[in-house]
């Protein structure tokens, strides 16, 4: 009976723990995906005004930005990461934010 209570004990957890892991995640890539967009509104001004609007973002959404950059094709780039609250670490996400440039898109006159 003991060995029951402990593996579901265990099982339980464990459970609690990945459960958590996959819920703060989903909160990186959130914060990641309004970073790039509050960044990708501030494009034109450059990159410090674009990445200082990111981190903004993604620190009023409990995230710390950890990279900011903009593309070639004028896209912004943003990574966050989230510590995990049921586990020592972080999660990480990346998002992009910008123009749509793509081969099989029509092409606007």
């Amino acid at each position: 009976m003991l060995a029951l209570c402990a593996v579901l004990l265990f099982v339980a957890s464990t459970v609690v723990v990945v459960a958590g892991v996959r819920v703060d995640r989903h909160r990186a890539a959130t914060a990641a995906d309004l970073a790039a967009l509050a960044g990708a509104r501030r494009l034109a001004e450059g990159r410090g005004p674009s990445c200082a609007a990111a981190r903004a973002t993604a620190e009023a959404n409990g995230a710390a930005l950890a990279r900011c950059r903009i593309a070639a094709d004028f896209s912004l780039h943003v990574t966050v990461r989230v510590p995990v609250r049921s586990w020592p670490g972080t999660v990480s996400a990346h998002a992009r934010a910008g123009p749509h440039r793509s081969t099989w898109a029509p092409k606007t006159p």
